[in-house]
């Protein structure tokens, strides 16, 4: 196998896996995770800090100092279902509001990237397939 095969192959393995390495959560409902000071506990349910989850305590406290928390519904799932049912969150003598908003992900942006990616590592794969064909069929010449 020449140089140029080789290239060809390693292209479309990289083409046809970077897709999965740049948007491992593809597919997956995203769910923004708000928290801010509540007045009352109206509706829902109100757990301390100190009873959340281990996991689920430094996601929190990211969204109360106002950083931007995305939490997938499939690789998070245990996350979002914790904030699903508690609505509120009692911390430091204070009630907070824990809000899960959902969005449809950036499916218009991503879908024609990694279906562009994917047809030029099958382009590319195939080229390299062919290639290595003749030169064998060369080679046996």
């Amino acid at each position: 196998m020449n140089r140029w095969t080789a290239g060809f192959a390693l292209a479309a393995l990289l083409l046809l896996a970077a897709p999965f390495a740049l948007w491992p959560h593809y597919g997956q409902t995203p769910y923004m995770l708000e928290v801010g000071p509540a007045e009352s506990a109206d509706h829902g349910e109100v757990v301390t800090y100190e009873d959340l989850p281990p996991d689920a305590r430094a996601p929190f406290e990211d969204a109360l100092d106002g950083e931007s928390v995305t939490l997938y519904e499939e690789a998070d799932e245990e996350l979002v279902a914790t904030f699903q049912r508690y609505q509120y969150v009692e911390y430091g003598g204070d009630l907070y509001y824990a809000s899960l908003p959902h969005g449809d992900g950036a499916w218009l942006f991503v879908i024609p990237i990694r279906w562009g990616m994917f047809l030029a590592g099958a382009g590319l794969g195939i080229t390299a397939a062919v290639r290595f064909r003749r030169e064998r069929r060369a080679d046996a010449d």
